[in-house]
């Protein structure tokens, strides 16, 4: 079984912490260390028994993280698509993976580029 990111999710590591951004649900959440190294295994190349191995931890726990993304829907269940395997190192100390905290985005600045018509400030008022 092999897990996949959604394609309206995005993500990065600032100063050792994963932050991931869900577009859909205008949410972000930050991951452990042993979550941020699945999190950027799930790209649909490795199975989860090698990932559980390779960790050290049991299959249940990296099923059990990904069911949870799963039912947040940041990722789904596929077919695995060619050869792969993450180019995260394995984290030092290896934790039971989890969601260290999770927050709406309460203002997602759109551009005036896109979105003229529909946002207000967009509107341009010459100079007398």
């Amino acid at each position: 079984m092999v897990f996949r990111r959604n394609t309206h999710t995005a993500w990065r590591t600032v100063a050792g912490e994963t932050i991931v951004v869900d577009l859909a649900a205008k949410e972000f959440f930050g991951l452990n260390e042993t979550a941020a190294y699945l999190w950027n295994a799930f790209d649909g190349t490795v199975e989860a028994e090698e990932l559980a191995e390779c960790l050290g931890i049991a299959l249940a726990e990296v099923a059990g993280f990904a069911a949870e993304l799963q039912r947040m829907g940041l990722v789904e269940v596929g077919e695995k698509c060619g050869q792969g395997r993450t180019s995260v190192p394995v984290p030092e100390v290896v934790e039971l993976p989890c969601i260290l905290w999770r927050e709406e985005i309460r203002q997602i600045a759109a551009s005036c580029a896109f979105t003229p018509a529909l946002n207000p400030l967009c509107i341009q008022v010459p100079f007398s």
